[in-house]
């Protein structure tokens, strides 16, 4: 997973976007967001510790997260 790169507006303006990690709820800029592959915005402390877990504990985490914990 990486960090997104500034996103361009409809006409090439580069826009400096203001996201809230999905785990700890703090804001950050777009460029310093990760998007996982289960569509989770994080920050890079709050994907550390996701990548740390276990992979039980980090699916349920994740099933939470995107609000899917059936």
């Amino acid at each position: 997973m990486k960090a997104y790169d500034e996103t361009l507006d409809h006409i090439g303006i580069v826009t400096h976007q203001i996201v809230s990690c999905d785990f700890c709820g703090a804001m950050f800029p777009w460029g310093q967001i990760h998007r996982t592959d289960d569509g989770l915005y994080l920050c890079s402390s709050c994907l550390r510790y996701l990548e740390s877990l276990s992979e039980p504990i980090k699916g349920s985490v994740t099933e939470f997260l995107i609000g899917n914990v059936l």
